[in-house]
């Protein structure tokens, strides 16, 4: 998906972050844009997209109530405000 939105011409921070370390190796190698292993539920982005997205499937992951609040809370935390 990343890899798409850069050739049809978006030109800010793209970033891949995948807790399956198999989907990161096969993202990293082709297309060579930054990728890190970890949940959105851990990351530490302030403010720092304008966009964020989630493939369905990562839904898998998010087995509690408690962990998609999370998962929801540090996605909304990472977005800029405008």
């Amino acid at each position: 998906m990343l890899h798409r939105a850069r050739d049809r011409g978006h030109a800010g921070r793209l970033v891949d972050l995948d807790a399956d370390r198999a989907a990161l190796a096969r993202a990293r190698a082709p297309h060579r844009r930054r990728v890190l292993q970890g949940t959105a539920a851990n990351a530490w982005w302030r403010g720092e997209f304008e966009l964020a997205t989630m493939v369905s499937h990562a839904f898998q992951c998010l087995v509690t109530d408690d962990e998609l609040r999370a998962s929801l809370i540090a996605t909304g935390t990472a977005l800029c405000d405008h």
